[in-house]
């Protein structure tokens, strides 16, 4: 995957330690909770994003933040939301990286019998491809632990789109379950100015995501 030094990099390092640290005391604990009807996972947006089920996701081209990028991965479920003014699947037909709102995603993906080519790049890949977005030097890259085997990687990033050169910021999460049979993500982001109005509110959704590990 490429790596890029996006512009205005100390500047984005400090603003996003800042919005670490302004969560670390844990994601949002008010607004509208997603439950997987599967009991797989849940998390809580503010009260006045939205939230779109998977039938409503079928006429969006492409998903911010869950790509189908390789067969092997398939996605089998996925709910998304963002922080527009009005509710509309279409409000997620945006790049990004140039969003003036936050766009984000939970998705559950089925990892394929040959299991040898996971790796922490792919958990990487299926948020972020290299197709799409020029990523730049990560703010936050570390290992994620939910405990009881469901681990994965936490990442804190600067993406730029490779056609619109639009530079955005993407929070995730991604973990895989005990018998590497599972990938669960959780993903969001907007642009940079976006980021600067929303940080508090997008890492408070990502942090808030919870895993079911007694599946």
């Amino acid at each position: 995957m490429k790596r890029k030094r996006i512009r205005g990099s100390v500047a984005l390092a400090a603003l996003l330690a800042l919005a670490l640290v302004a969560a670390a005391c844990g994601g949002a604990s008010t607004g509208i909770e997603y439950k997987d009807p599967e009991d797989r996972a849940l998390f809580v947006i503010p009260d006045d994003w939205n939230l779109y089920e998977p039938d409503e996701l079928v006429s969006v081209p492409a998903v911010p933040f869950s790509f189908a990028f390789s067969d092997s991965l398939p996605i089998i479920s996925r709910v998304a939301f963002d922080g527009a003014s009005g509710r509309d699947p279409a409000n997620l037909a945006v790049s990004a990286a140039g969003a003036s709102y936050p766009v984000g995603v939970f998705t559950v993906r089925s990892i394929g019998a040959n299991r040898d080519f996971l790796s922490r790049s792919i958990l990487e890949e299926a948020v972020i491809p290299q197709q799409v977005f020029t990523v730049g030097q990560d703010i936050v890259a570390e290992d994620f632990d939910f405990g009881r085997n469901y681990e994965g990687i936490r990442r804190f990033v600067p993406i730029q789109d490779t056609t619109t050169e639009d530079e955005g910021i993407v929070y995730y999460v991604s973990v895989t379950n005990p018998e590497e049979t599972t990938i669960f993500t959780i993903a969001a982001g907007c642009s940079r100015a976006c980021w600067e109005a929303f940080q508090d509110d997008i890492v408070g959704v990502v942090d808030s995501w919870i895993v079911n590990t007694r599946q």
